[in-house]
């Protein structure tokens, strides 16, 4: 038989890729999965803008990227 190692092979890894999938749902995973728009705190102090504020430091930005940009070759 030409290639039964082969086939043997490519079914054990089907097998293999079934049961990583079935473990990733089971138990407390699913509720980090599906767990949305959650208002959890991060250890990293970030800075909050106003609307304002974040237009004029997106473009500020802009210019910074436009004027250290690379021009194509």
């Amino acid at each position: 038989m030409s290639g039964g190692g082969h086939i043997f092979d490519m079914i054990n890894r089907l097998k293999q890729n079934k049961l990583s999938k079935r473990k990733k749902f089971q138990g407390a995973n699913r509720k980090i999965l599906l767990s949305v728009g959650t208002h959890e705190t991060t250890p990293y102090n970030l800075p909050t803008f106003s609307e304002e504020q974040m237009e004029v430091f997106k473009k500020q930005l802009l210019e910074r990227n436009k004027k250290t940009a690379q021009p194509p070759l």
